[in-house]
């Protein structure tokens, strides 16, 4: 076994040769989102960001499923998928089966980046990472996402820190201090996001006290990070901010335009607190920008976007959890800037899971080849020409800053924790209860598994867990509808269509109940009958993208290309970001031999989601009927090289080849 301050030979020689980064700064921005931002930036309200900007790289980030905090922050920390590094939803039983507790470090079945580089003698700072608690003895400094619970209702009492929340122990007097508690925030702090704070009763309103307790973690996240930034020595920092998040949860109801259901009074009181809370988080990036210095690769990421315009739902959904999650956006943002990045660029096709592959490759070390993410080389001024690999990180020895395997977390006092999570919709109200609190984790767990064996084509992983979530549960129409789905997915339509029929027999109907059916019903060769279901459903619900983009696909089945493009351009109507709709729209525009705009939405297509091979088929034929034959060249090859049986492609390829010879 190696010692704590000995590298292997292989680690040496990368750090001496392919270092790019002298240090790496990583923000995490929960739900931080483009749309939101972009007329910010273009109005100069925001000129630390603009800064980073300018200075360097940006594109949207695509989020994975399902879209929860614990699990998508993992994921940017290891690289791999839920099912590979053991955080699979808010809270975990207890081990005693006492009750349930906010997942932890100890949950997690992979090394994290901070490992990796601790093991690779480089030394890392940790501040309030989703899932980090307790705080794992990395070489460096560690704060865990519990240090800033619990402050107390008196703000003259103590506040305890929570055993464990800090690494070394010896920073923890120094650490407290920087704590600020809600109480400490007077109107005058919040009226600049309430302007109207004075005419507000505090005593049966809390909208406001809700507003300053999520002020105040984010200035204690802020003041504890930038503290180590200036006291501490680190080569890599990560430091997550939810307060974009906590509050759009609350308040994004109110932001311009007003909301369908928002009163005039409560639009007019609280439409401001978003914008503000956004110019906020720019200057406190100013600030760390300042303390990173030119030299430090700084990275800005968030796990999801968050709905701010007409996308906002009005409509109900079946759980809290679910509600909240109506709120999510696929896309969020990422920006860099450092030596050797590239400037005033951006980049495309960036998920969640390149971000670790991305740090690893700035600090010279191998990518392991059982992440799921990649560098994003383009992203480089000079990329490597030969990317080093290992097959695993977790089987390299040496210290590397996890807890022993032995560590069992004691029943964790987290109740106001879980408490909060239940008022912002994320776990349903039964969890309050120990009782069933531990029955809802274990299930919760499993479905959640189940979306991301989904979400990565494992579909028969995903139908095994939700079959025995569905028999467990067969009143839960969730787990019912999840498993229709991946039926679906997988081609058996009887089966979907034979669980829809149960779930609408007990009044139990929605969009996707539809969706399904009419999907089911046009596999079975009842197209008439599908399209039928599919205008029905037209006419139930408010209008949805996802209607017209299946109206699209189905008229596309049958050649019906007029029909499909009109559908498809429903579909982005609602929302511009559907990869599928903007993909449909280019088949169907090349069908009518609209050749300039078909090549329009394939791009658009890749640059929502670049590992899209039809897309950069269908942009290829069109850059083929507007007489760009090398364009089109390169756009089929990418086709080819991200599925080598696509056959069609690989034909017209051989034939655009030959034809240039």
């Amino acid at each position: 076994m190696l010692s704590r301050h000995e590298p292997c030979l292989f680690l040496e020689s990368h750090l001496a040769d392919d270092r790019r980064a002298a240090k790496v700064l990583l923000i995490g921005w929960d739900a931080a989102d483009w749309k939101f931002i972009n007329p910010l930036l273009d109005a100069g309200r925001m000129p630390n960001l603009s800064r980073l900007v300018d200075e360097g790289v940006i594109g949207n980030i695509a989020t994975l499923r399902p879209c929860l905090s614990p699990i998508l922050w993992t994921s940017i920390a290891t690289g791999k998928t839920a099912d590979k590094h053991g955080i699979a939803g808010f809270v975990e039983p207890i081990p005693d089966g006492s009750g349930v507790r906010l997942s932890s470090s100890t949950s997690r079945t992979t090394k994290a980046i901070w490992n990796i580089l601790s093991q690779s003698q480089i030394t890392s700072a940790v501040v309030n990472w989703y899932a980090s608690h307790p705080a794992e003895p990395i070489r460096g400094t560690c704060i865990s996402n519990r240090f800033f619970e619990g402050p107390p209702a008196d703000p003259n009492r103590p506040w305890e820190v929570v055993p464990g929340s800090v690494h070394p122990e010896s920073l923890l007097p120094i650490v407290a201090q920087f704590r600020m508690h809600p109480a400490e925030l007077g109107r005058a702090d919040i009226a600049r996001f309430i302007p109207d704070i004075d005419r507000i009763d505090l005593t049966t309103d809390r909208r406001p006290a809700q507003l300053a307790a999520a002020l105040a973690r984010t200035v204690s996240v802020h003041s504890v990070a930038t503290g180590i930034m200036e006291a501490e020595p680190w080569d890599f920092l990560a430091v997550y901010y939810d307060g974009l998040d906590v509050a759009g949860h609350q308040f994004m109801p109110y932001h311009p335009p007003q909301m369908p259901g928002v009163s005039d009074g409560d639009f007019a009181t609280y439409q401001h607190v978003m914008r503000e809370l956004y110019l906020f988080h720019d200057a406190m990036l100013g600030r760390l920008l300042d303390l990173a210095g030119p030299d430090t690769t700084v990275i800005l990421v968030s796990d999801h976007g968050f709905h701010c315009d007409h996308l906002r739902p009005t409509q109900s959904a079946e759980t809290e959890e679910a509600q909240a999650a109506l709120w999510h956006r696929q896309y969020g943002i990422f920006a860099m800037r450092g030596p050797g990045v590239r400037q005033d660029e951006r980049v495309y096709g960036a998920n969640l899971l390149d971000i670790t592959p991305t740090v690893l490759t700035l600090f010279g070390l191998p990518v392991g080849l059982d992440m799921d993410g990649r560098p994003l080389l383009q992203a480089f001024e000079n990329p490597p020409g030969h990317l080093a690999t290992i097959p695993s990180w977790d089987g390299v020895p040496g210290e590397a800053g996890t807890h022993p395997s032995e560590l069992l977390q004691p029943a964790a006092k987290s109740q106001a924790a879980i408490e909060q999570l239940i008022a912002l919709g994320y776990l349903p109200a039964a969890s309050a209860e120990a009782r069933q609190a531990v029955v809802i984790a274990v299930a919760e767990s499993k479905f959640n598994l189940a979306v991301v064996h989904s979400s990565h084509g494992r579909e028969r992983k995903a139908v095994s867990l939700l079959e025995g979530l569905h028999e467990e549960f067969p009143d839960q129409p969730r787990y019912a509808l999840a498993l229709a789905k991946s039926h679906a997915n997988l081609g058996q339509h009887p089966q979907s269509r034979a669980i829809i029929e149960k779930l609408e027999a007990r009044g139990w109907q929605s969009p996707e109940t539809d969706l399904l059916a009419a999907a089911a019903l046009f596999h079975e060769g009842k197209a008439d009958l599908a399209l039928a279901r599919l205008a029905d459903c037209e006419r139930k619900y408010p209008p949805a993208a996802a209607i017209y983009t299946m109206i699209g696909n189905m008229c596309a089945a049958r050649k019906n290309w007029h029909e499909s493009a009109e559908a498809f351009e429903k579909s982005l109507a609602l929302d511009g970001d559907d990869p599928l709709a903007h993909n449909g729209l280019a088949q169907a525009l090349l069908r009518l031999c609209r050749y300039e705009p078909a090549a329009e939405h394939a791009l658009r297509a890749v640059g929502l989601l670049f590992f899209f091979p039809q897309a950069h088929f269908n942009l290829g034929m069109a850059f083929l009927g507007m007489g760009e034959p090398d364009r089109a060249a390169r756009s089929l090859e990418l086709a080819v090289s991200q599925s080598p049986g696509f056959h069609e492609a690989r034909h017209q390829l051989e034939m655009l080849n030959r034809s240039r010879e």
